[in-house]
């Protein structure tokens, strides 16, 4: 089963967890939190049928982020290349 993340740039998005860091430790735990809470719930629902996810940035990168979750849980997670025109 592969999920896909769609992100340009993956200097915007550790930007993003960077600056979430910045907020403090209330922030990082809100955001952590959410990851943990989401999980089995993406997870049902992607092993149940075709499934698209759309997070803010600040959930996809570091060590707790969904990006790194789902790959410990044996996901394929790849980028979604995106041409603006």
């Amino acid at each position: 089963m592969r999920l896909r993340n769609e992100f340009v740039n993956k200097e915007k998005l550790e930007a993003a967890w960077n600056n979430q860091l910045q907020e403090g430790k209330a922030g990082k735990k809100l955001i952590d939190d959410r990851n943990k809470n989401w999980l089995p719930v993406i997870i049902t629902a992607a092993e149940q049928h075709a499934c698209f996810f759309a997070v803010g940035a600040a959930h996809l990168a570091g060590p707790k982020g969904l990006l790194r979750l789902l790959r410990k849980k044996g996901f394929t997670v790849t980028p979604v290349l995106l041409e603006l025109q």
